[in-house]
């Protein structure tokens, strides 16, 4: 199982790759159309992105191109909101992704 944590930022996109066994891969993309196509290429070199559960946090208008994007690719995708316990204010934009991914893999173990 993989699970791809995305942190959406005006500008860019953070990624974390993690699968079930604990590889962590970690990128920065443009947060545009273009950048979303380059992340699953990026994605594709790890495993296909037809295996991969997205989850990226919901209801952000950073996230919206993204999603919308992905969805357009047939991408399945979670939206969540991280809880506010588990945020700091010195988390960075990879630490926000992986958190991400984290929550998703938690979220695909329990169904």
């Amino acid at each position: 199982m993989h699970i791809l944590g995305i942190d959406a930022r005006k500008n860019e996109l953070w990624a974390c790759l993690l699968s079930d066994d604990k590889e962590k891969h970690l990128g920065a993309f443009p947060n545009s159309e273009l950048g979303v196509g380059w992340m699953l290429a990026w994605v594709n070199q790890y495993t296909p992105i037809g295996d991969v559960q997205i989850c990226i946090e919901s209801d952000t208008w950073e996230a919206r191109t993204c999603t919308r994007t992905l969805k357009k690719q047939g991408c399945q995708v979670s939206m969540q909101r991280p809880p506010m316990a588990q945020l700091t204010p010195f988390d960075t934009p990879p630490m926000q992704a992986e958190l991400m991914a984290l929550l998703g893999m938690e979220k695909a173990l329990k169904a």
